[in-house]
């Protein structure tokens, strides 16, 4: 039901209808106000808060793929994650940004910028999503020092789930704790899973 709850965090409650508009309203903003089509890179710079589902699962319906990172970063790593996957939209919070200083990103502050982006009346388009189309790319720290990325594509994260499902299968009842950060590949089924029934 779309009113049943589907995220909570702290005093915060949102329901599969919420979600389903945040994450509609998010696409469509990535793909008429950011210019973000499929197969772009989007930034997610978020701590867990009530906005970090929305903005990923936005970013999916918008046909992108969504790249996690922590605001906790020190500055170089973040500019390099930055420069090496040449995205150019991040939804963040503007304490996160303050030394950062990179024009040619244009950074997000989720948090001020929600109420525009749910005022919009229109919808988002259909994109038709592939399972060899990107999904997310999560940056390692590589072994030269450097971030790396890693690329993963969509019918990993969908083969991924349907095995936790058959293994460990969840009711509509259960409750899943969004426990790792989301720059761990281990965070990925945290983030779906519950969403798969």
């Amino acid at each position: 039901s779309r009113d049943r709850g589907a995220v909570v965090c702290v005093v915060t409650r949102l329901t599969y209808g919420d979600l389903s508009e945040y994450s509609e309203k998010i696409a469509w903003y990535l793909q008429n106000e950011k210019g973000v089509g499929k197969g772009d890179l989007v930034g997610v710079m978020l701590q867990r808060d009530t906005y970090l589902l929305p903005s990923i699962y936005g970013i999916l319906k918008a046909g992108a793929a969504y790249v996690p990172i922590d605001p906790n970063f020190p500055p170089e790593r973040i500019r390099k994650i930055l420069g090496d996957s040449n995205m150019k939209v991040v939804f963040t919070r503007a304490e996160f940004t303050k030394d950062l200083e990179m024009t040619e990103v244009s950074f997000v502050d989720i948090e001020a910028s929600i109420g525009d982006i749910l005022s919009t009346n229109s919808e988002a388009f259909q994109m038709d999503v592939k399972g060899t189309d990107l999904a997310y790319v999560i940056y390692t720290s590589g072994t030269t020092g450097n971030p790396k990325g890693v690329m993963i594509e969509h019918h990993s994260v969908v083969n991924r789930i349907s095995w936790m499902q058959k293994a460990y299968p969840i009711q509509s009842e259960d409750v899943l704790l969004q426990k790792t950060p989301i720059v761990f590949d281990v965070s990925v089924w945290e983030l779906f899973w519950w969403s798969w029934r």
